[in-house]
């Protein structure tokens, strides 16, 4: 007898690759909104709109997150990624609508219709706030590659923004007109991936073999990166073993994938009543929420570090405080795409580098607050555009290999429910470091 069960294999990596795609389309539209900010700087000019734009979209983002939280065991993970990125369709296919309807080509916007772009980047923070948590906690129920995967997806998501901006800035005019065209391309690009992503989520994903594989497990046992099981009468509960290895036994897991088979008898194909259900999920009580926080309160206080420094400096201050007079209005596009090439970078890391562990990422998560006198000064200053890209470069490199860390880390050690729901709890953190660094940017342009 086997004394344990080995995962399917991910053949030609098409999970790791899934999960990569639904990371890009999980950000592209916050990325088409920020990376088309010429556009929207030259319709409402004076309005502050790349530090506007952030709080629209982080205060919804984080009030949804928060909202859903509580439903996060009663509507199901597939449901939520699928409503969020709904959300995400609607949002980038108005705002060309909204030009060609409200504005017919002119080359300035109006109050009503800088208010309704307003309320779809509103729109746009709200669905993420749905979609984010969940997606990080699916992914948090399979093994730590598949939380990276995500983590590069949404990383890739601001480079190829990135790219597509620089070449739409070198093929197009600098007009009304050519900024109209190239910010209606991304948004037309990322509506595309979009649909895409909720078709994979929707068919692909349910009918992968390793995805199948650990829901078939069932809500009561370990996630893929946790403790040994033992059996405990007709419970699965975590239990260290002395390698620290999970292990099942040959009979466990029969009696595992009978019961979750017996809860999909009749509806079992393409594995969608499972993936969409499951096996009942036990509900989770106030402790179990308190429980996860203390198991991942480093990661917790390091994503909330890490991405308080980053959006106090990205995109805000890069685009309006610095200037280069030989670079002119590439000088800031140019940088952001630094940030990316650096986030991508660094959110692949892990796959490379040494994993840093959790008191580690969050001393140099705090390290990090350097970046802040550092630009400033470097601005004051007028540093040449090297040094600053140079501080870009590294604070895209630290933003990304410290995320993937603590994202990769957070849901060690929990079983498949409260694995899941670190994932989202990770995503919370996130968003609440989001905010406070969206706030801190807008004050620091507008003191």
């Amino acid at each position: 007898m086997s004394s344990g069960r080995v995962p399917p294999k991910d053949k030609y990596n098409v999970t790791y690759w899934c999960y990569l795609f639904m990371g890009l389309g999980l950000l592209l539209p916050w990325n088409a909104f920020i990376t088309a900010v010429d556009y929207f700087t030259a319709l409402y000019p004076g309005q502050h709109v790349d530090r506007v734009i952030p709080v629209a979209y982080n205060v919804p983002n984080l009030l949804a997150m928060s909202a859903t939280l509580p439903f996060s065991q009663s509507l199901g993970a597939r449901l939520r990624i699928i409503l969020g990125f709904s959300g995400f369709l609607a949002a980038t296919i108005a705002i060309p609508v909204i030009d060609a309807i409200m504005l017919g080509g002119s080359r300035e916007g109006t109050s009503s219709t800088y208010a309704i772009t307003l309320f779809f980047a509103a729109l746009l923070g709200a669905s993420d706030g749905v979609a984010q948590g969940s997606l990080f906690g699916a992914a948090g129920c399979l093994p730590a590659k598949y939380t990276q995967a995500v983590c590069s997806g949404t990383s890739w998501s601001g480079l190829v923004v990135s790219m597509l901006r620089i070449v739409t800035k070198a093929a197009l005019p600098t007009t009304p007109a050519g900024l109209r065209s190239s910010a209606f391309l991304y948004f037309e690009i990322a509506s595309v991936i979009v649909a895409l992503c909720i078709i994979i989520d929707g068919v692909v994903i349910p009918r992968l073999s390793v995805v199948r594989h650990f829901k078939a497990c069932g809500p009561g046992a370990p996630s893929s990166d946790s403790a040994a099981w033992r059996k405990k009468g007709d419970a699965f509960v975590t239990s260290q073993s002395s390698d620290g290895a999970g292990a099942v036994s040959a009979t466990d897991t029969a009696e595992i994938e009978m019961v979750a088979l017996e809860d999909v008898t009749g509806n079992e194909e393409g594995g969608m009543a499972l993936l969409n259900s499951g096996p009942q999920k036990p509900q989770l009580e106030f402790r179990d929420y308190l429980a996860v926080v203390q198991h991942m309160k480093l990661e917790a206080v390091s994503l909330v570090i890490i991405y308080w420094v980053t959006l106090a400096i990205f995109p805000g201050f890069l685009a309006e405080d610095v200037h280069s007079e030989e670079i002119g209005d590439w000088y800031p596009i140019l940088l952001i795409t630094a940030y990316n090439f650096g986030d991508v970078a660094g959110k692949c890391g892990p796959l490379v580098f040494p994993f840093f562990q959790p008191r580690l990422v969050l001393l140099l998560s705090a390290v990090r607050f350097v970046f802040v006198p550092a630009f400033y000064f470097a601005s004051v200053y007028v540093a040449p555009a090297w040094v600053i890209g140079l501080l870009t470069l590294a604070l895209g490199a630290t933003n990304g290999h410290l995320t993937a860390c603590a994202m990769m880390s957070a849901p060690r050690g929990l079983d498949q429910v409260k694995a899941e729901l670190s994932g989202i709890l990770s995503a919370l953190f996130l968003v609440v470091g989001i905010t406070i660094g969206a706030f801190s940017g807008y004050v620091w342009g507008v003191v």
